[in-house]
C-alpha cells in the first residue's frame, strides 16, 4: 500500500528543468475515465495524458478522483502493480495541501523514489475530489522510472475508493 507519511516530500533531489504546464483548457489525447465520458470534476477517476507543448520530451498528466488520501497511476510491464513506476498526488494530512509523489513498487512494497521527477503545476482537493496537473519527462534517466516510450499497463487507484482500482494497456 501507499504510505503517505513515508512518501511525503523531505530532502530529495530533483534534477530536471520543468516545462510550463498545460493551459486550463488543454485537450488530452489519451483519456481514461470512470465512468466513461465523465467530466474530471465528477469522475470516480480521470486520467488525461498529452505531449507537453513547450518540450515534447515531457508528457502532461491531468489526474482527478474521488478519494480522501491519494490518487495514483502506475506504469508496469505486467497487468498488476508489482514493479510499477508510480506517480501519485496525495493530500498531506498535516497541511491539507495536495503534493506530488514519485515512487516505485519493489514487489508489493511502495518506495519513495529519492529522485523526484514530477513537475507539479497545479493541485487541489475539493468536495471529495483530489485533482492535479503535472509533467514528467518521457525518459528521466532515473533507473526507478519507466521509459514511457515503451509499452506498459496503466494501473490506477484512489485510496478509500476501491471501485476505481483498475488497469488497461497503453502504448
Amino acid at each position: 500500500p501507499l504510505d503517505i507519511a513515508v512518501l511525503l516530500p523531505s530532502s530529495s533531489s530533483f534534477s530536471v528543468s520543468c516545462p510550463s504546464g498545460p493551459s486550463s483548457g488543454a485537450q488530452y489525447r489519451l483519456v481514461t475515465a470512470i465512468p466513461a465520458g465523465c467530466d474530471p470534476s465528477n469522475c470516480n477517476y480521470y486520467l488525461g495524458i498529452r505531449t507537453n507543448n513547450e518540450d515534447p520530451q515531457f508528457l502532461d498528466f491531468m489526474m482527478a478522483g474521488k478519494a480522501q488520501g491519494w490518487i495514483a497511476i502506475g506504469f508496469s510491464p505486467k497487468q498488476e502493480m508489482p514493479d510499477a513506476d508510480v506517480l501519485a498526488c496525495a493530500v498531506n494530512p498535516d497541511t491539507s495541501q495536495v503534493v506530488s509523489v514519485d515512487s516505485y513498487n519493489s514487489g508489493y512494497d511502495n518506495i519513495r523514489d529519492p529522485i523526484q521527477s514530477m513537475c507539479l503545476h497545479s493541485s487541489r482537493t475539493s468536495n471529495g475530489i483530489i485533482s492535479c496537473v503535472f509533467s514528467r519527462a518521457i525518459n528521466t534517466g532515473d533507473p526507478q522510472d519507466k521509459d514511457l516510450n515503451g509499452d506498459y499497463y496503466e494501473q490506477f487507484a484512489a485510496v478509500d475508493n476501491p471501485a476505481v482500482v483498475s488497469g488497461s494497456s497503453v502504448s
